[in-house]
């Protein structure tokens, strides 16, 4: 929802602004990933929607990737609002990566490209993350 030039998510309990740091960023880090994908080989689609989701129900992952008929839209959980921007730009590659046709998955295709986007912006990239891998608090119930 855009009120008076801000950002604003809202779910059923509460309205939040979005442009707390580092989550404000989160639409030019994924610029930054996409130009580097593209100048290192890397095939990701043109048709990635320019703006970031921010999830705020979603706590068992970290981003997520969709396919809609106009290309992809690309979100991430609330929980990064605690995460730097390195983790956040980590999965925000991650799930850029799976626009690259054939890397819905996480095979060798798309590890190959997660290597090249290692190397490239200096992250660490992989088919899964953990809380304290990204720097953001264990929100899981205990069994």
């Amino acid at each position: 929802m855009r009120q008076g030039g801000q950002t604003k998510v809202v779910d059923a309990c509460k309205t939040v602004n979005a442009e707390a740091k580092p989550l404000n960023n989160l639409n030019e880090m994924l610029k930054k990933i996409i130009l580097t994908a593209k100048h290192c080989g890397i095939p990701v689609s043109d048709n990635i929607a320019e703006n970031v989701a921010v999830n705020y129900r979603a706590t068992n992952r970290f981003g997520l990737c969709r396919k809609t008929p106009r290309g992809f839209e690309i979100e991430v959980t609330y929980r990064l609002i605690d995460a730097d921007e390195k983790s956040c730009m980590t999965v925000l590659a991650h799930e850029a990566l799976h626009t690259c046709s054939g890397c819905m998955n996480h095979k060798k295709l798309w590890k190959s490209y997660a290597e090249i986007m290692n190397k490239a912006l200096g992250l660490n990239i992989t088919n899964t993350s953990s809380c304290v891998g990204l720097g953001v608090e264990d929100i899981s119930k205990v069994r």
